[in-house]
Formats: C-alpha cells, structure tokens, sequence
C-alpha cells in the first residue's frame, strides 16, 4: 500500500496473517481500533500501529459475513454464515458475547447511528432489532418477503431497509412501519439518506443503489 500526497502508511498487515482471500474490515468511530476479519475466521483487532490488541473467538458458525461499531464505538458486531447468534465485542472489556436471535439464515446488521439499536436482517426477509440499554429484542417475522439485502439509519433513527423483493421499507426503532413500503427497479445493494433542508424537519430523502447485473 502506498502513500499519496501527505497521506502515512501506520502499518501494514502480511497476507498470511489472515489467510488467503478477500479480508473485511471496519474502523472502530474514533479511528482507536481496526477490527479485521480474514477466510480463516480469524477475527483480530489491531490499533493504530497495528499492534493486536484482541482476538475474537468464533467456536460456532462459519465465515463471518459482516460486521459493525456501535455509534459510541464501545461494541463490535459480527455476523456469520450458520451462526443464529451475533457475536459482540466489547472494547472496554475486551470480552465477546454471544446475542442468540433465535433467527435463521441472518445475512444483515447494522448498528444506529443515534441509538443504542442493533438491526438484524435474514435472507427470508425476517428483522431483529436489539436494544442492549433495555435488553429488550424485537422479532418482526415477514417484514420482507425475500432477503434483506442493505440498510441504513436515518437521523431520527429511522430504519431503511431494502430487500431483494424489489422494495425499500422505513420503520422506527421498534420495527414499526412509518408508510407503507415503495417498490424500485433491480435489487438494492446499498442504502442512504440525507436530511431535507429545514430546520427540525423529520424528513429525508433516500438514495438507492441497485445490484450490479450479473453477466
């Protein structure tokens, strides 16, 4: 990896470190911890000089499909493959949980930006929104009728989801519709909205990105 203008390489992690393959990764919010997962489900976290500073356990499941920081960056979410529970990481403990959903086949999650809430999307479409403040879980079975595919947090701490069944759903923080679903064009491979100008104004405008065809 190379610098470009005034841009400094912190540290670099060898291949073998985390296998053969493509390696996901995401910056904890204050930028203090770089949480990396590799093929061989080795999931590590390393600082800002790359040094380790954790590994995470993962005793069931299979590769890990995504993962994400809280809003606080104090807690890392993973998911994996034949995993029904969301592993959690906390950074102030160095200690990993297992959040049993209860749910099959999840493939989605993301945290809120301006809440406590976890969402947790499956590929038949079911949402599991979690509230670790309360511990309170919410199961919303159906909320789509195929997979939930992306989403995103708006800053009212809407929920926008889009699904392969060709629409887009927004809901509050406890799943509850907010209008009825709007149908698109393709599959949405990722989500994102932006406030409407206006002072106190609730409204936003959602952008969807559609799946690339595949040749």
């Amino acid at each position: 990896m190379a610098a470009e203008g005034n841009q400094k390489v912190l540290f670099t992690i060898p291949g073998k470190q985390l296998g053969s393959g493509a390696v996901q990764y995401t910056w904890q919010g204050d930028g203090n911890y770089l949480a990396m997962v590799g093929t061989n489900r080795q999931t590590q976290l390393v600082d800002r000089y790359g040094q380790v500073v954790d590994d995470i356990s993962l005793a069931a499941g299979g590769q890990v499909l995504t993962c994400d920081w809280d809003a606080d960056g104090d807690t890392l979410a993973l998911l994996q493959v034949n995993n029904s529970a969301v592993i959690v990481w906390n950074a102030s403990t160095k200690m990993s949980t297992a959040l049993e959903t209860n749910t099959k086949d999840l493939c989605w999650l993301r945290w809120s930006r301006n809440g406590p809430e976890l969402a947790v999307g499956s590929t038949k479409g079911n949402l599991v929104i979690h509230n670790p403040r309360t511990t309170r879980m919410v199961t919303l079975l159906g909320k789509h009728s195929k997979r939930i595919s992306c989403g995103t947090w708006g800053k009212m701490n809407q929920l926008v989801l889009g699904s392969d069944d060709k629409t887009v759903s927004v809901s509050n923080n406890q799943g509850e519709p907010i209008g009825s679903p709007f149908s698109i064009k393709g599959d949405p491979s990722d989500i994102q909205t932006q406030p409407k100008p206006g002072r106190g104004s609730s409204s936003f405008f959602i952008s969807v990105v559609p799946a690339r065809a595949v040749a």
